[in-house]
């Protein structure tokens, strides 16, 4: 009986080690020097206490480069889960669970949007999204292992392209316009069923709030219609209080002076309304990573801080 449990205390530490391994070879390279493909000088990256990293390039392309490389290090699996929702391939991943899903979002044919798109994208910005592919791919490379969540679904990455990156901006869409459809028609009715009076009433384009970026200032309509609609009739017991929480839309940004804050700087914040998704990692011990054209070894204690 103890040679039994001895051998099975075995196995599984075999299986815990073999896990740990996986899950280490799959995280990010964060010391040291690594080489970066077509770069044309050195750039650094450095990571604060919380593993936000810093990019200090000589040009755009090089840090476009850089930017791709950690993003497929560090998000690769996120970033496929976002250029798959807008292109409906998410049951490639997930199977049937995900196909209704799939069903919907294909009926905007993003990805072939997509395609279309880049044949129209101006040189300068189509080489500095492809160097931004290569860093991606490069980095995905780069790990001795997949990301974790491929292991668990056994399956392996694929490389990203410079659709993909469109995608990852219009899969925005569907949390922030994906369910709007029945506000939009309810606007329409409105627009059909009311004056003009009443309209810049209950559908304003802006308040005393909103600051124009093109303008000097922006007409505020604060008037308060002569008649009610017609439709709107008396209230009844079927009337129900309309919870804003479920009909606001938009995110918010405001500013703050340097002259209203104890520090004197400048505060500039913004809240993007979006729905909690795969929790962040732990912020990682960093000492220093550098990437530069040439591969080279570097002794521990000259690593850059």
């Amino acid at each position: 009986m103890f040679r039994i449990l001895l051998g099975i205390a075995a196995v599984c530490a075999v299986l815990a080690l073999g896990v740990y391994g996986f899950l280490r070879a799959s995280l990010a390279t964060l010391d040291g020097t690594v080489n970066g493909n077509g770069l044309q000088a050195r750039v650094m990256v450095t990571r604060d206490a919380l593993g936000i990293p810093t990019i200090t390039a000589g040009n755009r392309l090089d840090a476009a480069y850089v930017t791709g490389y950690l993003h497929g290090q560090d998000r690769f699996f996120q970033m496929d889960l976002l250029r798959r929702v807008a292109a409906g391939e998410l049951s490639e991943l997930f199977g049937q669970g995900a196909l209704e899903i799939d069903r919907r979002h294909r009926l905007h044919r993003f990805r072939a949007r997509a395609a279309g798109f880049l044949q129209s994208v101006k040189p300068a910005d189509r080489a500095m999204l492809d160097r931004y592919v290569a860093g991606v791919n490069d980095g995905l490379a780069a790990l001795t292992a997949r990301p974790f969540e491929y292991g668990l679904l056994m399956t392996k990455p694929r490389p990203w392209s410079a659709a993909d990156s469109l995608l990852v901006v219009w899969a925005m869409y569907f949390d922030l316009q994906g369910n709007l459809e029945s506000r939009e028609l309810a606007r329409g009715w409105l627009r059909d069923h009311s004056t003009q009076e009443q309209l810049a009433f209950l559908l304003p384009e802006a308040s005393r709030f909103d600051a124009p970026l093109d303008a000097a200032e922006i007409k505020v309509t604060t008037s308060i219609p002569a008649e009610a609609p017609v439709w709107l009739g008396p209230p009844t017991a079927d009337t129900h209080p309309v919870d804003s929480q479920h009909t606001s839309v938009g995110s918010n940004n405001w500013a703050v002076a340097g002259t209203r804050t104890v520090h004197g700087g400048a505060i500039v914040a913004n809240d993007m309304h979006l729905s909690i998704r795969l929790p962040p990692p732990p912020p990682p011990r960093w000492r220093g990573m550098s990437i530069c054209r040439n591969l080279h070894r570097q002794r521990r204690a000259n690593r850059n801080a």
